[in-house]
């Protein structure tokens, strides 16, 4: 049985905060939010949340979002405005400049890549 030590308390953390984010990842989350469900100050949260995922909060926030923008864009037919709100952005506009920010096409470009059969990147 593995000794309880700091690191596996701090790893049942991150799991914890990481299956939170999962799940109301289309919520408002901010740091404080989840820091606080998880009982520790933002800082200290933020610092270990590093640690053990390699990324800030921000941005692991924001890749779970994309990515599941990305499954909805490919296996449903919602509209682009759903998506966006499903995912937990709250503007359309953002949504589709952060969209293609990140994956290198717009939503719907994305969708219609996939619909030509093309490859898609990221």
């Amino acid at each position: 049985m593995e000794e309880y030590t700091k690191d596996v308390f701090e790893k049942e953390l991150i799991q914890r905060a990481i299956s939170l984010m999962h799940n109301d990842f289309n919520k408002e989350l901010t740091l404080e939010k989840v820091a606080r469900e998880c009982g520790f100050s933002k800082f200290y949260f933020s610092r270990i949340f590093k640690k053990y995922t390699g990324k800030n909060f921000k941005t692991y926030l924001i890749e779970l979002r994309i990515n599941r923008a990305k499954e909805l864009l490919m296996n449903s037919k919602l509209p682009i405005s759903q998506i966006c709100y499903e995912t937990g952005f709250n503007d359309q506009s953002y949504f589709s400049r952060f969209f293609k920010k990140v994956v290198g096409l717009s939503p719907s470009e994305f969708r219609q890549r996939k619909d030509d059969g093309k490859p898609v990147r990221k």
